[in-house]
């Protein structure tokens, strides 16, 4: 005879293996966005991919007149970090949103389990 807790326990362990693995693949698309920044006046522009990685960096002709030598340097880097850091904002909150329901009671189990084994 089976325990209908244990045959519980091992459907939703099936259903969070198989729901993981559309996940996996759902991220790694995300993963492959790319986001675009650019300065206000439009003299920078990069591109990037999810995790940072810079795909492009297009300056506009005048862009070493408009700021200069010392200071396009500093303009680039802080464009380029601006649009890294809303690229893997928007990475993060898009793979919550795609977090299933099996995975989510999942994590909720194990951590449930983990505070009673430490409270012991």
């Amino acid at each position: 005879m089976t325990d209908p807790e244990e045959d519980g326990q091992v459907e939703l362990a099936e259903a969070t293996a198989a729901a993981l693995e559309r996940m996996g693949e759902a991220a790694r698309r995300l993963a492959a966005k790319e986001t675009e920044g650019h300065t206000r006046d439009g003299r920078v522009t990069v591109r990037v991919d999810a995790a940072g990685t810079v795909v492009r960096i297009r300056l506009a002709d005048d862009a070493v007149r408009g700021y200069g030598h010392a200071r396009l340097g500093a303009v680039v880097a802080r464009t380029l970090r601006a649009t890294q850091e809303r690229a893997r904002a928007a990475y993060e909150r898009e793979v919550a949103e795609l977090t299933p329901p099996e995975v989510a009671e999942s994590r909720r189990l194990v951590e449930e389990a983990q505070r009673r084994g430490a409270a012991t």
